[in-house]
């Protein structure tokens, strides 16, 4: 879900709680429609000239107990300016209040700035954020994160080490992400034993990408070991991965028939899981929108560059739950959407005849409640393996994907 679509959903909760609401619910919805309308445009000027009418109609002096809705407003207008590269957005960002709004997209603007290669600008927001009187806020630590990271990108290693280390000490390095940067940190601090325990532990995780492992062959030259000796330690890593893999699959082991469809992939051609019988076949339900989904493509796509060459393997991408459920739009919004990355799925696209999430067609069948939703099925046409989810392993991923299709091969 991003930024905007959430923020909507909690600005809904907050003013449907409000005094203010139950006082003027109308008033409440025509502001909060305005809001809800910038979101839908794709142009930085079609949201100005709504959030300028927005102003204009109900002015914001005039309505200070709606300013969670201002501060939306504010808040996705900053973000699009960032992203256009509009010479107001900091005075944009500038104009959003202190509270729980602002803090709430501050993360994303800083995010945003980084992307856009605004440093100075990003780096000033981040050392107002970390004041030290700020430091009993709610997000401090996810900003000292974030400057954590910002100063790696700018080369001043010691000052990213200084800030990472109350993450870790305090709240705890959990994703794959926080666990890396600090990984990169303490080698780039000459900390090399550090440094190797802890991408040694994310490789044991499978959740060390290549960069990862290359940082840790350099922590590991670096740290007097022999360059000859590291393939070996290596291998010994990932053979605790495959042990603890081997474990976790079993508890998505199924047994029971795979609902049959046919379906039409990108390029107009039909496939129908029947006809793909002494096959083992792997389906992975997913959505543009779905940050989980797009984030295990990569690893996806090692999987299936993995098995290319085996006839007996078929892999699936089958879209649905989208926005869009008209066809012919959908799959110019999924053409679009793939365009420039380098993934070679089959992708196929699940029909939608009503227009609720519900209504999508092989998605239901499968009784899906959470995507990504991958399903292995035999080559009887079983289901065999069902996961949910994704843990933002690469290596994990691919292992357990290597585990389910070995198995189901013999």
């Amino acid at each position: 879900m991003n930024t905007f679509k959430y923020l909507i959903l909690l600005l809904s909760f907050i003013v449907m709680s409000s005094g203010s609401y139950a006082q003027n619910e109308n008033l409440t919805k025509k502001i909060y429609a305005f809001v809800t309308r910038m979101g839908e445009q794709k142009q930085l000027d079609s949201m100005k000239s709504i959030y300028t009418q927005m102003q204009k109609t109900y002015p914001e002096q005039d309505h200070k107990d709606l300013h969670y809705i201002y501060s939306i407003a504010k808040g996705n207008l900053a973000l699009a300016m960032i992203k256009a590269n509009d010479p107001m957005a900091n005075q944009m960002i500038g104009a959003i209040p202190e509270g729980q709004m602002r803090r709430n997209y501050l993360g994303s603007i800083i995010n945003q700035l980084l992307k856009s290669g605004k440093m100075t600008q990003a780096e000033k927001l981040l050392k107002d954020a970390l004041a030290p009187g700020k430091k009993d806020s709610a997000n401090y630590y996810t900003y000292s994160y974030n400057y954590a990271d910002l100063l790696y990108q700018l080369k001043r290693y010691k000052e990213a080490l200084q800030w990472i280390t109350p993450v870790k000490e305090i709240v705890g390095l959990k994703s794959k992400n926080q666990k890396t940067l600090y990984g990169f940190i303490l080698y780039k601090n000459k900390k090399y034993d550090e440094s190797i325990e802890v991408l040694s532990s994310m490789v044991k995780e499978g959740m060390a990408n290549d960069e990862a492992k290359q940082v840790l062959r350099e922590a590991w030259i670096a740290s007097g070991n022999k360059i000859e000796n590291f393939d070996l330690f290596l291998t010994g890593l990932l053979k605790n991965l495959n042990t603890d893999r081997i474990e976790y699959m079993k508890g998505h082991e199924v047994n029971y028939d795979a609902p049959d469809f046919k379906l039409v992939n990108l390029e107009g051609k039909e496939v129908t899981l029947s006809s793909l019988r002494n096959k083992v076949v792997m389906l992975d339900f997913w959505a543009t929108w779905c940050g989980p989904c797009v984030g295990a493509f990569p690893a996806m796509q090692k999987a299936v560059d993995k098995y290319k060459n085996n006839k007996n393997v078929e892999f699936l991408f089958i879209n649905s739950w989208e926005t869009e459920s008209d066809m012919l739009k959908r799959k110019q919004k999924v053409k679009e959407f793939l365009a420039d990355k380098p993934y070679s799925f089959n992708v196929l696209l699940d029909p939608n005849p009503g227009t609720k999430q519900s209504d999508y067609l092989v998605i239901s069948k499968y009784k899906v409640k959470g995507i990504p939703a991958k399903f292995i099925i035999d080559k009887d046409g079983k289901v065999r393996y069902a996961l949910t989810g994704f843990n933002g392993g690469d290596d994990a991923t691919v292992e357990e994907i290597s585990i389910a299709i070995d198995n189901l091969l013999k």
